[in-house]
């Protein structure tokens, strides 16, 4: 049981990294959350940023697993987190690429 247990904070604290590394990008290069703005309000004003819709879109859809994962009571299902692992280096990786 102590190992589940270790085991869930173990990737619940990479995907927290893998968003966190994903803010931290976008605010190197310019275009950073500020102090008092919603994750909400931050993606609104940056998404069109991203030159291509499906662009967009994941990072959307990074954004409102990240906050369902945070914020809800029942976090993801094992496919949201896989979605939400597979979706985040992508996002990185535009990020790196078209920004």
């Amino acid at each position: 049981a102590e190992q589940i247990k270790e085991d869930k904070k173990n990737s619940e604290t990479v995907r927290s990294a893998q968003f966190y590394d994903i803010e931290k990008l976008l605010a190197q290069k310019g275009f950073p959350r500020q102090p008092a703005e919603t994750y909400s309000a931050w993606s609104c004003r940056i998404a069109d940023r991203f030159e291509e819709t499906t662009e967009k879109q994941r990072f959307l859809f990074v954004l409102s697993l990240y906050h369902k994962w945070r914020f809800s009571r029942n976090g993801l299902r094992e496919s949201e987190k896989n979605q939400f692992d597979t979706q985040a280096d992508m996002v990185l990786e535009q990020i790196n690429d078209r920004f």
